[in-house]
Parts: C-alpha cells; structure tokens; sequence
C-alpha cells in the first residue's frame, strides 16, 4: 500500500511529505517497481530479495580492499555470509528488505571510503561515490546512521593521519541532521511508541543476548580458532566492534530482549569476517590430504547445517506465519459482501491491507469490533487462530 501511494516517480516529491515513511524510500520504489513490472507475482519479490543478497555477498567479498582484511578472508566471509542462516528472515521476509537495501548502499559507500582512502589516482570520484551510496543508504531506513561509524573503524584499524579524520566530516553533518528530523517526528511516529526504539528499555540485556545468539555456533568456533593460534587478533577485535556498533539503533526494544533475526543482517556481516579469517587460516594450516579432506568436510558441514536450518526450521515458521492472513484472503474472496472478523491473531492494519492489496477490494471489506445488531446480514463470519 505505501509502495502504491510513494514509489511511483511522479509521487517521489510528494513522498517527502511523509516525515514517517519517507526514510525508507528505496523499498516503495523497489516495490512499485516490481508490481508494475510483475504483477503479484510472489517469485518476482523473492527474486529481487534473492539478487540483493547475491548483491551484498560481492560487497562483502569487496571489503577485502580493507588493508586489514584482503581478499582470501574476505572470500571465505562473503562464503559464509551467504549461507549464514542467522539473519536470512531479512531474504526470506520481503517486507525486511529494507535490511538488504541499507546495507546495498551502506556496503557500497563503505567500498567507496575504503577506495578513497587507499588510491590516488582518481580518488576524489571514490569520495563523491561514497556521498552518493551514503545518501541512498539514508533514504532506506532509520538506522542508517550507524554506516558513520562503521566508516571510521578503517582509520582506527590504521595509522591514519589527522587530516584524513576530517574528510568524514560530511558524512557526521549529514547524519546528525539526518537524525535530528528524525527525533522531531518522535510525537507523530509509531516506532517512537510501539516498543521499536524507548531509551528506557534493558539495552545491555538486548545487546549481550543479541551478540551471543549471532555468534552461536559458527562465531564462537571461529572466535576459538583465532586464539588457540593466536592470529589476526587485530581483525578479530575490530570485527567485533563492527559487530556491537551496529546492533546500536537495535537495542531499545521493548516488546523483546534480543534483536530480530532480520536487523542482524548488517551485524553479521562482522561475524563472516571472523569466520572468514578462520577459515582463510585454517586453510594455510593444511599440509596433508587428510588434513584438506577434514578442512572441506568443515565447509560442507557449515554450508549444510545453515541451508538445511533454512529450509527445514525456519520455512516452517514461514508457512505457519502466513497461514492465518492467507486462511483470511481466501474467506474474503469467496463473498462479494462485507466480512466480520470476530479474532484474528495479527494487528487490523495487516488483515486490512492484504485484503485490499490481494483482492482489489476496498478498506471497510472487514469489519471489526461491531455491535452483532450493526453487522450487516450479508456479512460473512470468519474468526481465523494462530500464532
């Protein structure tokens, strides 16, 4: 529904004037996109979330540029990262695609600082690339503030010099205005009041949790690995920072203690570096065929053990999930007249919109919470449970 009233271009300036949803602009023009391409057509959003991820492995492989990381751990990473089971909610999930777009662009306009930072030739168009790919990322969602100080972490890894500090001084100003909107609209937005982001919330208890449950299994293994060698240590340390920054804008819930799966995407992508990195020197550990033959039995168990998670535990979920709004559509579409709802185990809004959306028909299809002497007699019952 917000795609249909945003992502049309000759709606995009009209869009702005939505201090809510205007910050996740690049979803409503993906989703228009799509639609007037394809139609409702499920596999064509699928695709699209499936390309984006495929997208965000290269970026990640492309880290690599990182003098701290190089290519042969940032391969093995951006392996791990795509089958990486942990934050796959934001693939498998569509309406988190908001996750995959922040970290396209974030991604890219971190590529495009490490780029700057490194070259000579040509790096004022590196500069300009990284201002461009920031704005986009800003204009994905709410938390893509966080991609700042994710940028600074190359100048700590480093030796950088002072000056070098100063050219972030863009990307600071942008962010804090950037925030400072956002913060005004704290009287108008749902997300200031529905348990998303309250400063009174146990933010230590939703991080260590958060932090823990990321790293199970893989992350630890691959944490005991680097220091029962006792090697790249440094890229251990600034992974995990990479890590704890960017469950920062995550961890003032309310409704939970832990953040959910789909918000781990950016996180997790610190977690492949140290998992890459334990690969990339588990494999310079190989000296025999035993030994290659144990070190590609790993991988495949790794690669595996995620997959079949995804397709086993987590497509169940899904189906289970969607049950109860897609029982609802079907009851919807087979009467012309009104629906009376009498439960339903997702909020109005939900059962509203994908009436209107999957059957064209209009809002006031379902009615709620009436009298039983207001409700039509040509209305149709439907009281539909689940989780």
């Amino acid at each position: 529904m917000l795609a249909r009233d945003h992502g049309p271009v000759g709606r995009w300036f009209g869009a702005f004037d939505d201090e809510v949803n205007r910050v996740r602009m690049t979803t409503w023009v993906m989703t228009s996109f799509i639609e007037s391409v394809f139609g409702l057509y499920p596999p064509a959003f699928y695709a699209f979330s499936i390309l984006l991820h495929i997208l965000n492995c290269l970026l990640v492989y492309m880290l690599g540029a990182w003098r701290l990381i190089g290519y042969r751990m940032s391969a093995w990473a951006a392996i791990f990262f795509a089958v990486y089971e942990g934050h796959q909610e934001a693939v498998m999930w569509y309406s988190a695609c908001n996750e995959l777009l922040l970290f396209v662009f974030g991604l890219l306009a971190l590529n495009c600082w490490l780029r700057f930072l490194e070259l000579g030739a040509r790096r004022w168009l590196w500069f300009a690339g990284a201002i461009v790919a920031f704005l986009l990322t800003l204009l994905s969602k709410e938390s893509s503030v966080i991609i700042v100080p994710l940028m600074v972490l190359p100048l700590l890894s480093g030796r950088a010099d002072l000056r070098r500090y100063l050219y972030l001084l863009p990307f600071a100003v942008i962010a804090a205005i950037y925030t400072y909107f956002i913060i005004e609209t704290r009287r108008s937005s749902f997300r200031f009041s529905d348990g998303s982001f309250d400063l009174g919330a146990p933010f230590w208890i939703t991080w260590s949790r958060s932090m823990f449950s990321l790293f199970w299994f893989w992350g630890l293994l691959a944490v005991g690995v680097l220091l029962y060698f006792r090697e790249h240590l440094k890229l251990l340390f600034w992974s995990l920072v990479w890590c704890g920054i960017s469950f920062v804008p995550y961890m003032f819930l309310l409704y939970m203690t832990r953040v959910p799966s789909w918000q781990t995407y950016l996180a997790s992508a610190g977690l492949a570096l140290i998992v890459g990195a334990a690969l990339a020197l588990l494999w310079t550990k190989v000296r025999t065929r035993q030994g290659t033959a144990a070190f590609a039995t790993l991988v495949l168990v790794m690669c595996a053990a995620n997959i079949g998670y995804l397709w086993t535990k987590k497509r169940g979920q899904y189906l289970e999930r969607a049950r109860p709004t897609e029982q609802l559509i079907e009851a919807a579409a087979k009467t012309d007249g009104p629906v009376y709802v009498e439960c339903f185990p997702r909020p109005q809004i939900v059962a509203d919109s994908a009436v209107a959306v999957a059957l064209n028909k209009p809002f006031g299809t379902l009615i709620w919470n009436t009298p039983a002497n207001m409700i039509p007699e040509n209305a149709t019952r439907v009281c539909i449970s689940g989780n």
